[in-house]
């Protein structure tokens, strides 16, 4: 009877390991596929990363162009009309 019971809870012992393992090999898959996740998420971040750090480049050459732009036009409009009044007072 004694040997029984202990075969009994040995059997009940081998049943709880088996889940045992097969949960881990399944915590294991998993922990591979969030692994191989978490590694194409960074390779994106880094893309973008480059990508945005390459607008902010883009962004301040813009910038710059256009604000010699505008200071180019308005030193030629302050000319004109400087020219204009000088044109005035000679015909005036």
């Amino acid at each position: 009877m004694y040997v029984k019971r202990q075969d009994d809870t040995l059997g009940v012992i081998s049943g709880t390991l088996s889940t045992l393992v097969s949960q881990a090999g399944l915590i294991g898959q998993e922990v591979g596929e969030q692994s191989e996740y978490v590694s194409r998420l960074r390779r994106v971040s880094k893309l973008t990363v480059r990508m945005l750090d390459d607008l902010d480049t883009r962004v301040d050459h813009t910038d710059s162009k256009l604000r010699r732009t505008t200071r180019q036009l308005n030193d030629f409009i302050r000319k004109n009309e400087s020219e204009q009044l000088n044109l005035e007072d000679v015909d005036g």
